[in-house]
């Protein structure tokens, strides 16, 4: 970067930019995957990590900002756009506070001070820089040269620009909201009256010295200070007011601080990857409400802001689009780092992280292409939303089908929640196969109703689907199975019966009359326009409507009944307590209440903090999900279960917004109407990649089905299927519940070891043979047979398991271990296990 880069003119240059548009998305998130599973298997461990991010953070960010500042050339800086850019996250920041401060209960304003934090904090130079570096960069002759915009505008120069600015302006604010919130918990805690009047008589000095030194200590900030005070001082006191040419700093030491930049971007990538390694089990509940809201507010709403502050400031319609992407950065891992020190949100803030990176993918290939679209004419509008189409709906197809396939493999077929995933699978390939019918060069009138028919009776079905799935897990959470089961017939009838009419009769009716103001220059797939429109909003807004209304409805329920439940669990207690425990509970009721503690008395209020589900969890570990009330899930289906329905309403929530907007706006084409429709394309067309990333990416489905399958062929591993509380044999209930109450304690006393197999140590682990020997002993059973049908009753009552649920008891020396030990307990922390899963005492 810097004035010293060689540059050329937008208009030549699209076509390189479209193509080098999907390597360079990939090579950014297959480095951040890369990242994910070097921590993820602790090839890379966390104090490693640790010094890896430090280089980043303290060394090679510092240096690549230095060089920037230093070279660039401050008198063709566009201060409308920094200022516009700076108000609009300025404002939502605001807002973001306001909302908080509102909504949090019990008052805290440091979460307050973190969530506009998170809303506004971009990850601008690990995760934005190398795409907008790919879309603003072309080579002539092997040389990169940046391309340039409406008065000379770089591009790539102000993200070095834009990313010191929330350092500089916004995280301080948040800094004193934060360290506010934390003086204020301290003092409450504080019991002492003299310390209390010390703490607020010091209270303002604390925050203001804590924040100050926080901001003028941070390398990225003062190295693009030094980098702006090295700029002015060379161009203005020695050059005379001339910028060089060739870069401002002398050739060795700009050489030095290049190869020191250059190691940021995959390090900082790939860093980005290893903090993601257990954040998944953060997400749940209102949490993930929050993180959404904060994503949306973050990668939605912000650059929509920006976008309009930005036109209002009179600038270039290619600016505006650049602004717009900007926004749609996500959230800085840096900012977790804040919550952690703080010890507030972590759980919110490490969520968002997570899925704001994961929904970035589409955002910012979208956004990439805005950015070309932009700077293209209007005749290659088309092209780009119909290449557009291809590749979207050709990823969906994959992700489908790899879906159906898992399904089908893992048996979902089985659960009646799995059955209506598959039928809006079958609606999103007929949305897929139909776009490609459309698109086809065939001129044959037949085949394109046809086509359009598949394409608009998959769209209508998987609207009604998306209302019919929330509705019927409400039915069976609130009245049972046999409710829900009534209402299949009527819901997989209304599903395709009404889309099949709908569909079929806008087409005849409507004789495909093509409006060509849809056709010629934007969506292929909008061929009759308006009236099209109406009928996708005859469906789209009372789906919305019904799937709102039962998921809130649901939440109350759910919400009131953990309420119920831990009353009930308070009550038990205080009735069983001695005494002596009543009076120390007493006491334990009239203690002040730490801002961070859950109350009872607050469930009633919202509280953005509360990690209550949104779906009721009303059961722990269960077996196969054979029958309706396989919907009673654990605790991560209930959280994909969650990701599902939210992103259902969310789809449906922009098809709304999409129709009114293309009504509206239907002669207005510009950067930001193409986001639009692109968005709205990747949303309909691209469901099969987000029913891929919810159902698709579970170990237990897909890789260890396969390793599974593998290893019993060549080690006659035993496919362990256990059957449900109530489904379990009344006899063998008997014998379980009696050995947990009987004999428990002492066999897992007297059992219970560290054993090694192949060099791997396993802990609080016995054999097959161990324990029935030890039956024996206490005439629990009269022989070695009748012993392995005791141990195979307690395996199947979930007393004992085999440690990698490969075997069923045998009287063998397979390792076996008393449930509520997880298999990476029993196996010590830094081995693999087994090859095999015969695990032989030694």
């Amino acid at each position: 970067g810097g004035s010293g880069s060689n540059y050329v003119e937008a208009n030549n240059i699209m076509s390189e930019s479209l193509d080098g548009l999907f390597p360079a998305i990939g090579q950014v998130f297959v480095v951040i995957g890369l990242g994910y599973v070097f921590g993820r298997l602790k090839i890379i461990r966390p104090e490693e990590s640790k010094s890896l991010g430090a280089f980043v953070g303290k060394l090679a960010l510092p240096s690549l900002l230095f060089l920037s500042m230093a070279n660039i050339n401050l008198s063709d800086i566009d201060w409308y756009f920094l200022g516009g850019v700076l108000l609009a996250k300025f404002g939502v920041f605001v807002l973001v506070a306001i909302f908080t401060f509102i909504l949090k209960r019990p008052f805290n304003p440091g979460y307050a001070g973190l969530y506009a934090i998170v809303a506004t904090t971009s990850n601008d130079l690990a995760l934005g820089l190398p795409i907008l570096q790919a879309i603003y960069t072309t080579y002539e002759d092997g040389e990169a040269k940046h391309i340039i915009g409406p008065n000379g505008f770089d591009y790539v120069n102000y993200i070095y620009l834009l990313a010191p600015m929330s350092v500089i302006v916004l995280i301080p604010i948040g800094f004193v909201l934060m360290e506010t919130g934390k003086q204020i918990a301290q003092s409450k805690a504080d019991s002492s009256r003299k310390k209390k009047r010390e703490g607020k008589r010091h209270i303002l000095w604390r925050i203001t010295r804590k924040t100050f030194t926080g901001v003028v200590l941070n390398p990225v900030v003062f190295m693009t200070i030094l980098g702006i005070i090295v700029n002015v001082i060379i161009v203005y006191g020695i050059n005379k007011g001339v910028s060089s040419t060739e870069g401002n700093l002398p050739f060795w030491l700009s050489n030095f601080l290049k190869l020191l930049g250059g190691a940021f971007a995959p390090l900082a990538l790939f860093s980005l990857g290893m903090s993601l390694v257990g954040k998944l089990k953060h997400i749940g509940g209102n949490v993930l409400v929050v993180a959404l809201l904060l994503v949306a507010m973050k990668s939605i709403f912000l650059p929509f802001v920006a976008a309009l502050i930005l036109k209002g400031f009179g600038e270039h319609d290619n600016i505006v689009t650049f602004g717009f992407q900007y926004g749609i950065i996500p959230t800085a891992p840096s900012v977790f780092v804040f919550s952690s020190s703080y010890e507030i949100g972590t759980a919110i803030t490490a969520s968002a992280m997570v899925l704001g990176t994961f929904v970035s993918a589409p955002l910012m290939y979208t956004s990439a292409r805005v950015a070309v679209i932009s700077m293209v004419n209007q005749t290659d509008y088309r092209e780009i939303v119909y290449q557009t189409e291809v590749d979207v709906s050709t990823f969906s197809i994959v992700g489908c089908v790899i879906v159906f396939l898992l399904f089908m493999m893992a048996r979902r077929y089985k659960s009646r929640l799995h059955v209506v995933v598959l039928h809006m699978i079958a609606a999103q390939m007929l949305i897929n196969i139909g776009t490609f019918g459309i698109l086809g060069t065939s001129n044959d009138e037949g085949w394109r109703l046809f086509s359009f028919s598949l394409y608009m009776i998959g769209l209508l079905s998987y609207k009604l689907w998306s209302a019919w799935i929330i509705i019927l897990y409400f039915i069976n959470q609130t009245w049972g199975s046999k409710v829900a089961e009534w209402f299949w017939i009527p819901f997989m009838t209304s599903a395709w019966g009404l889309s099949a009419l709908g569909a079929v009769s806008l087409a005849v009716v409507c004789g495909l009359q093509v409006s060509v103001s849809h056709t010629e220059h934007i969506n292929a797939t909008l061929l009759l326009g308006n009236p099209q429109l109406i009928l996708e909003s005859l469906v789209t807004v009372p789906s919305l409507v019904l799937s709102v209304l039962f998921l809130t409805i649901n939440g109350i329920l759910a919400a009131r009944k953990r309420k119920k439940q831990l009353a009930n669990v308070n009550d038990e207690t205080i009735s069983k307590s001695t005494p002596l425990s009543s009076t120390v509970a007493s006491s334990e009721e009239h203690k002040p209440m730490s801002p961070e503690s859950p109350s009872l008395n607050d469930s009633d209020e919202i509280d953005i903090s509360e990690n209550a589900p949104l779906v009721s969890n009303t059961t722990k570990r269960t077996g196969n999900l054979d029958q309706f009330d396989g919907m009673k899930l654990d605790e991560s289906q209930n959280m994909r279960l969650t990701i599902l329905f939210l992103i259902l309403i969310a789809s449906l929530i922009f098809s709304a917004v999409f129709s009114l907007w293309i009504v509206s706006h239907n002669d207005v084409v510009n950067g930001i109407y193409m986001f639009v429709t692109i968005l709205a394309i990747v949303i309909t067309h691209g469901q099969g990649f987000f029913i891929l990333t919810i159902f698709g990416l579970q170990k237990h489905w897909f890789i260890m089905y396969l390793v599974g399958k593998l290893r019993s062929l060549f080690y006659a591993i035993e496919e362990v299927s256990l059957p449900s509380h109530d489904d379990l044999d009344p006899e063998n209930r008997v014998i379980c519940n009696t050995f947990k109450q009987e004999h428990l304690d002492v066999s897992q006393k007297e059992l219970e070891s560290v054993k090694r197999y192949h060099l791997q140590k396993y802990n609080n682990v016995f054999t097959g043979a161990e324990l029935v020997d030890w039956l024996l002993i206490r005439n629990l059973v009269a022989t070695r047979q009748e012993g392995v049908s005791y141990g195979n009753a307690l395996l199947l009552g979930r007393v004992i398991e085999h440690v990698h649920n490969e075997h069923y008891f045998h009287d063998a020396s397979f390792f076996y271990q008393f449930t509520g030990v997880s298999e990476t307990d029993g196996l010590e922390e830094g081995h693999t296990s087994s090859p095999n899963g015969n695990l032989i005492s030694e």
